[in-house]
């Protein structure tokens, strides 16, 4: 009888936590679509955008520094399309580990530190995304180094609006005086100078004692498609 006191109590909690979070102190640093990039392409709202190309494994930001989202490791990888591809998947070396200085340690030492280019194709359907992680060496071959496939089927992803969005983490944290949640939000498109393009949006709401308060930031990032060298394609 007291644990089920305990849990109605702790989920009267969350749920109240999520109510109030609605008329609480809000924070948001939401940044527009960069007005210096290539335009995005306008897909269709019913269909999923046709993202298939071989892009370059180091993008850029906007902002340029990966802002301080909560999410520890993104801050590291936010600038590699292998990261924001596939980490959801639970990708064998881009697990969360205890610590995000624990968890750059591991990628240094791994394969995909020497990463290139990503390959992605796409079903005609959209339906399906096929990743696959390459190197390119000096004399111009390409070395697998990892792989993974992404499902509309499973879950991984939806498509809306012209956009592929993937499923997103989330992460839960609650104590009697404080608590909140967490998630995350990437959409991709890509544009009219075929790079690809991703907004990663994060979103935290939740409380301290009789406080309550939610935020939300955003992240602009694009992958030019990928030349010999690792050169890129001009703006």
């Amino acid at each position: 009888m007291r644990t089920r006191r305990i849990a109605s109590r702790s989920a009267g909690i969350v749920l109240t936590s999520f109510a109030l979070c609605a008329c609480a102190y809000y924070k948001a640093q939401i940044i527009e679509y960069p007005s210096h990039w290539a335009r995005a392409e306008a897909g269709s709202a019913r269909s999923c955008p046709m993202i298939a190309g071989v892009y370059a494994e180091i993008g850029e930001t906007e902002p340029e520094v990966c802002p301080d989202a909560g999410e520890g490791i993104a801050r590291i990888f936010c600038h590699r399309l292998s990261f924001n591809l596939l980490m959801d998947k639970g990708f064998h070396l881009y697990r969360l580990a205890s610590s995000a200085r624990r968890e750059r340690l591991a990628f240094e030492s791994s394969p995909l530190i020497r990463a290139t280019h990503i390959e992605i194709t796409q079903t005609a359907a959209g339906d399906i995304l096929e990743v696959v992680v390459w190197r390119r060496g000096e004399d111009d071959s390409d070395v697998e180094i990892g792989k993974g496939t992404l499902s509309m089927k499973d879950g991984d992803f939806t498509c809306e609006a012209g956009m592929l969005r993937l499923k997103g983490a989330s992460q839960l944290g609650f104590l009697l005086v404080s608590g909140g949640a967490d998630w995350v939000e990437k959409t991709f498109t890509k544009s009219q100078d075929g790079a690809l393009v991703m907004n990663r949006e994060f979103n935290f709401c939740g409380y301290l004692y009789v406080t309550y308060f939610s935020e939300s930031k955003n992240l602009w990032a694009r992958w030019r498609p990928f030349q010999s060298h690792g050169s890129q394609v001009t703006p």
